[in-house]
């Protein structure tokens, strides 16, 4: 009787799920997703709104006819160009400030579960970049209002150029077919982007 039972089969019950899994699949977009992202805009959405009278300020003392004849003693070009300068600035502040906003929501949403494991997590280029953008926007603050202040809007963007070449060269980058790792990589993307023109625009100004 002993021998009859020990030579049953033993019948395993499947293994749970974790909600940290190695491979749980492309994460879907869901309301909770949608309604982190909607919050996010606000602050942008302020700031670009105080922005936007001192723009169309800016904007109506553009003489398109002194433009046509580039001449750094006309004072019309000057003013002008300076104007034009201006808005451009607002709107890539404007830009840095819906980026900034949102990778704070993205770095909620991705480490939300289900995710991958940490050694996947982050090997994505996404949120490698976004925390690289974030990091570095830390010291432009830090250094406000003191020498070399201009040349620390910069340092995002190139905080994002290296740690992704790092990790390049490393072969630890690896990204995800989601939507969250492609919305994360258009965040890095902005990160480079428009700190680099601010930073291009605070040149020209100051040696002007």
């Amino acid at each position: 009787m002993a021998n009859q039972e020990s030579s049953q089969p033993v019948e395993f019950l499947p293994a749970t799920v974790s909600p940290i899994s190695p491979n749980p699949g492309p994460r879907r977009f869901g309301i909770l997703d949608l309604i982190a992202l909607i919050l996010a805009l606000g602050p942008g959405l302020a700031f670009t709104r105080a922005m936007l009278p001192t723009c169309l300020e800016y904007a109506g003392r553009i003489n398109w006819t002194a433009l046509r004849w580039p001449n750094r003693a006309n004072l019309a070009f000057m003013e002008s160009a300076h104007a034009i300068t201006f808005i451009i600035l607002a709107v890539a502040l404007a830009a840095l400030c819906f980026v900034l906003f949102l990778t704070f929501a993205f770095l909620l949403l991705r480490l939300r579960r289900p995710r991958p494991i940490d050694s996947q997590l982050f090997q994505q280029p996404g949120l490698v970049g976004c925390l690289a953008g974030l990091a570095g926007a830390t010291i432009p603050f830090v250094l406000s209002n003191r020498p070399g202040f201009n040349y620390a809007l910069s340092i995002p963007a190139l905080a994002v150029l290296l740690m992704w070449s790092i990790r390049w060269a490393k072969r630890r980058l690896k990204p995800e077919a989601s939507w969250i790792d492609r919305f994360g990589r258009a965040l890095a993307v902005g990160w480079i982007l428009f700190p680099s023109i601010i930073f291009g625009l605070a040149l020209f100004i100051a040696s002007n």
